[in-house]
């Protein structure tokens, strides 16, 4: 019996031998796996801070983008508003440019019954026209000295 129980004591031995040896190598490994995990909360650190940073800078982006677009838009009314007072200038102006072109009296023509004629002593017969004279109280004498000028 002695041998069977020294048998079993090298088995219990060599067994004991390779559980320590697991025993080891797990706790190599309960090591490595906490220093692992050291790290991969690091760069997981690292990472969530990146996120954060990206986060902050798209919605800075975002920000000055919908700043962009509000500028772009009151820009635009400006202009819209600027270009509807240029065109209502114009509207306005060409109306009162057709008011004074109907209001515009035409050229007296010395066709006319009603003008004014004189005879000088050449016999040489000068028209003025009564459009000239029928508002003012002009010698036609003078006018008849511009006629024989031209």
């Amino acid at each position: 019996m002695r041998s069977s129980v020294q048998g079993l004591e090298g088995k219990i031995a060599e067994h004991h031998a390779t559980l320590y040896s697991v025993q080891e190598r797990t706790q190599s490994m309960d090591d490595r796996t906490k220093l692992a995990q050291v790290a991969d909360h690091e760069i997981l650190e690292s990472v969530c801070a990146g996120v954060d940073r990206m986060d902050h800078s798209v919605v800075q982006v975002r920000h000055l983008g919908q700043q962009i677009m509000d500028y772009l838009n009151a820009f635009s009314e400006k202009i819209q508003g600027s270009l509807r007072a240029i065109l209502q200038s114009n509207l306005q102006t060409y109306q009162l440019m057709l008011q004074m072109q109907q209001n515009i009296s035409p050229r007296p023509t010395n066709l006319l019954e009603s003008n004014i004629r004189f005879e000088d002593a050449l016999g040489e017969i000068k028209e003025l026209p009564y459009e000239y004279f029928r508002h003012w109280e002009v010698e036609p004498q003078s006018m008849l000295q511009f006629e024989m000028r031209h």
